[in-house]
């Protein structure tokens, strides 16, 4: 169970589908006997544990450009590797 489906306090989002995805997220829904609204805060809350952490690092890298605060090329291309890596490791432990 992920922190989207633990219990707790929610909110409300409404978001705009393609009939496509509408229609595979009922699809889905109906297979697995679980909401759509399940499947769409267990898919964002993956989302967004895997893409904040390289945004942040973005931003912070920007923000240290701005400060004269820079690294080398190397350093981070190496930073941006383990990010990656740490992301497919968090990946490949839901699957197994």
């Amino acid at each position: 169970m992920t922190k989207a489906s633990a219990p707790g306090k929610t909110a409300t989002l409404t978001v705009r589908l393609s009939e496509k995805t509408k229609a595979r997220l009922e699809k889905i829904a109906k297979l697995s006997r679980r909401s759509k609204s399940w499947h769409v805060a267990e898919a964002l809350e993956i989302y967004l544990r895997n893409e904040l952490p390289i945004v942040e690092s973005i931003v912070k890298a920007q923000a240290d450009g701005r400060a004269g605060k820079g690294i080398s090329l190397d350093d981070m291309k190496a930073e941006t590797r383990a990010i990656i890596a740490e992301a497919m490791a968090r990946q490949k432990s839901r699957r197994t």
